[in-house]
């Protein structure tokens, strides 16, 4: 996947990039499930709080935190306000 600046962010790219790692506890009975961009929307805020603080992905289950990159991608996407597909 090639990404750029002028590219618009959407759900399915942030779930398959920033996302990859969440998505791999969090599709079922790990709460919250953020599998689905309505669930993903409701815990927006607290996913991103404890993603800016490091505390998930959770170091002591072997995961490393999200990269710099990453983290700026899932930024990106909240300030186009987390559009769910590409207009």
């Amino acid at each position: 996947m090639v990404f750029s600046e002028e590219a618009p962010l959407n759900f399915n790219i942030i779930q398959q990039t920033a996302m990859n790692t969440c998505v791999r506890c969090h599709s079922g009975q790990n709460q919250p499930n953020l599998m689905s961009y309505n669930d993903v929307r409701q815990n927006l805020q607290k996913m991103m709080d404890e993603v800016e603080g490091d505390k998930m992905p959770p170091q002591k289950a072997g995961f490393y935190p999200l990269s710099a990159c990453e983290k700026d991608l899932l930024r990106a996407w909240m300030k186009e306000g987390a559009p769910q597909v590409t207009a």
